[in-house]
């Protein structure tokens, strides 16, 4: 089983048959980039809670695949062309007072004492009140290729957290 099919499972399956039928056509060049990405917006229309930011995630990502054998791929570009539309989907899209954000800065939160690479806000009244999601990106730098990127999400990351 796929790692696609294992997250289908837990979607609706109406939400799920309509992700997979939309990527399975644009992999399969029966579909345009532009066309896919129109498809996962309107399909999360029909979208509830975490699946409309599961679907928003995916279109989010859509422009920066690319069917290329990239010589190297940088922390920062993992950060901006994958991490930031995706953790944004994921976690501050439908939220006005949250801020997702590419940071690399020490949170003034207490007790964090290292330097995310992505951090995900909380306002109140226009003032930044805590962060409720800080990501790690890691690529091995040690190889000519870049190797699987390593992005990992703290344990204070919450789509409904306040």
């Amino acid at each position: 089983m796929s790692v696609l099919d294992k997250a289908m499972l837990r979607l609706d399956a109406t939400i799920s048959g309509g992700i997979k039928d939309i990527v399975l056509d644009y992999k399969d060049q029966k579909v345009s980039k532009t066309e896919a990405r129109i498809r996962l917006i309107s399909l999360s229309m029909r979208a509830e809670g975490s699946a409309k930011n599961v679907v928003l995630a995916l279109e989010a990502l859509l422009p920066a695949f690319h069917d290329v054998d990239a010589e190297q791929t940088f922390e920062s570009e993992i950060t901006a062309s994958y991490a930031h539309p995706m953790m944004q989907s994921l976690f501050a899209i439908h939220e006005l007072n949250r801020l997702a954000k590419c940071a690399n800065i020490t949170p003034t939160d207490a007790g964090f004492t290292g330097r995310p690479d992505y951090i995900v806000d909380i306002y109140q009244q226009y003032r930044r009140q805590y962060s409720t999601c800080f990501g790690e990106i890691k690529v091995d730098a040690t190889s000519g290729k870049t190797a699987r990127p390593t992005i990992s999400i703290g344990s204070r990351c919450s789509r409904n957290s306040n």
